[in-house]
């Protein structure tokens, strides 16, 4: 779970997979009621953060690597 912003909203994640170097990770988020989608995680800022991108392209949501060690870890156990 990330904070999304200073209201409470959170962006979980999962699922993270890698595929032809592109990585994938299961998301949903509590801003808008949405369902669990797959999406592509986009490095930024030299790869010391990915981003989420909207289908224009547009940033959704952006947060530090560091959250992805937490998932990689989750779903080993």
């Amino acid at each position: 779970m990330i904070p999304i912003d200073k209201i409470g909203n959170i962006l979980f994640l999962s699922d993270l997979r890698v595929d032809n170097n592109r990585i994938f990770v299961c998301m949903k988020s509590t801003y808008n009621d949405m369902p669990l989608t797959e999406v592509e995680l986009y490095p930024v800022d030299s790869g010391a953060n990915c981003a989420i991108c909207g289908d224009d392209g547009t940033f959704l949501y952006r947060f530090s690597t560091e959250w992805l060690k937490k998932i990689s870890v989750a779903d080993k156990t």
